[in-house]
């Protein structure tokens, strides 16, 4: 997957369209019936006003022990690449410069370390649109941006062959996972994990179902486990103080409960919510401005697929094939 996590001038031309859907890597959403809606009854406020802006301990229900809300994130990372398959819809709103993005979607991905995945989106600004497609068959990904435009390749088989043995004995090589989330939800994960430090965690319930909300922001150092390809390198360099980027995220993962009915999915991502500070005249914090809104739809684990749903075909149109696996290989620490 590409990461481009800058929203550049905005020229309401298929190019510039795409840097906004991108904002924080991709594009993924929630249960609709979880969506707040002024009537929804809910354990939390949905008001930008309630995400903290500095460090906080993590908040814990009195007498639990306290929750990193780091480890949630990764274990929605674990999840997304050896858990079981999913399917669901795509929802994203995204408001910057004046304009209106819209995306929906589908995706759907086998899990269980396969690697195997299909993503498809429409995005649409006013009269604009674009189709966004990304396929792995957990050898190779492709993704596209317009039917004309030139796929990026990813050889997501290189990339595993050079984390033998570490990919055999996971739990000892935790950081294992961060570089194996190539692509889709995983990689969506891969960058909120790196890129934000999550410093709240508070458990409520919305829709019926349990869940954790948790509050990032831009870190300013490294978390725990740390990939070593190019891509993770420029998450970890990115600057808190560049204007426009995300700069505070809220997080909705599923909770396990013991007893909690078939439709929960623990660690599932049912919502993202991306927010920038916004400054007065002299340069004072003054609010955290909504960015983006991403959220899940129907999310199940009941569907059919076929080798074919894995399966890119290159129209005889293209010229060229882009090659970006370099981006994804492991480099030796110093």
């Amino acid at each position: 997957m590409r990461i481009d996590p800058y929203l550049a001038s905005i020229n309401m031309n298929l190019r510039s369209l795409t840097t906004l859907v991108w904002l924080g890597s991709w594009l993924f959403l929630w249960f609709s019936h979880l969506t707040p809606h002024a009537n929804a009854q809910s354990t939390f406020a949905s008001s930008t006003n309630n995400i903290p802006l500095g460090k906080q301990n993590v908040a814990g229900a009195a007498g639990r022990e306290m929750v990193d809300p780091n480890l949630l994130v990764f274990y929605a990372l674990k999840s997304s690449i050896a858990g079981n398959k999913i399917a669901y819809k795509v929802h994203q709103l995204t408001n910057a410069y004046n304009q209106q993005v819209i995306l929906s979607g589908e995706y759907k991905s086998t899990g269980n370390w396969t690697g195997q995945f299909r993503y498809t989106a429409r995005v649409s600004a006013g009269e604009t649109t674009l189709d966004i497609i990304q396929i792995s068959d957990g050898r190779l990904m492709y993704t596209q941006f317009g039917a004309d435009s030139s796929p990026k390749l990813v050889n997501v088989e290189k990339v595993r062959e050079q984390l033998i043995p570490r990919i055999y004995r996971p739990e000892e090589n935790q950081d294992v996972y961060v570089l194996l989330a190539i692509g889709g939800q995983a990689e969506l994960l891969r960058s909120l994990y790196q890129r934000y430090n999550w410093y709240r965690a508070e458990e409520g319930k919305i829709g019926g179902l349990d869940v954790w909300q948790l509050f990032g922001k831009l870190r300013t150092e490294p978390p725990k486990y740390v990939g070593t390809a190019e891509i993770d390198q420029q998450l970890l360099a990115l600057n808190p103080e560049i204007e426009n980027l995300p700069s505070h995220v809220r997080l909705t993962l599923g909770r396990p409960v013991a007893g909690q009915n078939e439709t929960s999915i623990p660690y599932f991502p049912y919502q993202i919510e991306y927010f920038r500070l916004e400054k007065n005249k002299e340069g004072h914090v003054v609010r955290l401005a909504p960015l983006s809104k991403i959220e899940y739809l129907e999310p199940t684990r009941n569907f059919k697929e076929s080798e074919s749903d894995f399966i890119f075909r290159v129209a005889p149109t293209i010229e060229r094939i882009d090659e970006e696996t370099s981006r994804y290989l492991p480099r030796t620490q110093p």
